[in-house]
């Protein structure tokens, strides 16, 4: 049987500590919190408020601490709608009520003459069938952390609650329907929606028309619908609506389906991107104009 030698262990030097020993004895680093978080949350809401929605959609992709103070901050959730003080906003037409921001607004004149409508920032979706399967918001910024093309910066906000938001500013909406606020003008025009739960104010409603621009032309469809002027009507709602609606008519213009229907390799299905957007000063001065158009930037997603 062979032998078998045990070598004894090699003598530490007296001043060598173990290297288990060196780390129990090291106190551990102290947990210092990013700068970043320190600043008290009025700081970040008034940061936040000179924000265009773009800007905030990005903002709200860094960190948690951005997202719910841009999320839940009620003076933040009041400037993604345009200024309002004793008048309705001019930005859609003299007799139009605010709109949320998230939907871009451009002019009937001019959107009739582009190709592709100018800038191209706003919202995109993705519409399979009868409904949307997912929402992207374009800004012409390449430094947020969204994907890029072109100069166009690229953000997935399927989940993003600000598309849950009214599509109508609360704080209109608030005081056309209260008895305390004097009527603005022009609140005889706004609808005659009836309210049928009892013992409130009436519910104001809009119409809401729906255009098609296909290239170079704009079309004014057949499909309207009356939306109540409340935090019902939220901006996720009204697309859903038009999507399922007047999906008959954005198939006879040729907006998506057919050639339009963006497909893998396999050839299965991804469905068709669109944009959706308001026109300002549409013949119907007293509609609210909502505009579709296929997306050019489907094939980056």
């Amino acid at each position: 049987m062979a032998s078998v030698s045990i070598l004894a262990p090699f003598p530490l030097a007296a001043n060598v500590v173990p290297l288990t020993q060196q780390k129990l004895d090291q106190p551990s680093p102290p947990i210092t919190t990013p700068p970043l978080f320190t600043i008290p949350a009025e700081i970040h809401i008034h940061i936040g408020s000179y924000l265009s929605v773009g800007d905030q959609i990005s903002a709200s992709q860094t960190c948690t601490q951005w997202r719910n103070i841009l999320l839940h901050s009620k003076y933040l959730r009041t400037s993604r709608y345009p200024s309002w003080s004793s008048k309705p906003s001019a930005d859609l037409g003299p007799k139009i009520p605010s709109t949320h921001k998230i939907l871009s607004v451009h002019n009937f004149e001019t959107v009739g003459f582009q190709n592709n409508v100018e800038p191209l920032s706003g919202l995109m979706c993705l519409v399979r069938g009868k409904s949307v399967a997912g929402y992207h918001y374009l800004t012409d910024s390449e430094n947020g952390n969204g994907q890029s093309q072109d100069g166009i910066c690229i953000y997935d906000i399927s989940k993003l609650s600000f598309l849950d938001e009214a599509l109508f500013s609360p704080v209109m909406c608030a005081a056309m329907n209260s008895k305390k606020t004097k009527p603005y003008p022009y609140h005889n025009s706004i609808g005659n929606g009836n309210n049928k739960t009892g013992g409130k104010d009436p519910v104001n409603q809009y119409n809401l028309r729906l255009y098609v621009k296909n290239r170079s032309y704009m079309y004014r469809t057949n499909w309207s619908k009356k939306f109540n002027l409340d935090e019902s009507t939220t901006v996720r709602k009204v697309i859903g609506t038009i999507v399922e609606e007047a999906n008959d008519e954005l198939l006879e213009w040729d907006i998506y389906g057919g050639k339009n229907v963006s497909r893998g390799n396999n050839g299965e299905d991804h469905g068709c991107w669109i944009r959706v957007f308001l026109i300002r000063n549409p013949p119907e001065r007293e509609e609210i104009a909502v505009c579709v158009t296929r997306s050019p930037f489907y094939s980056v997603l």
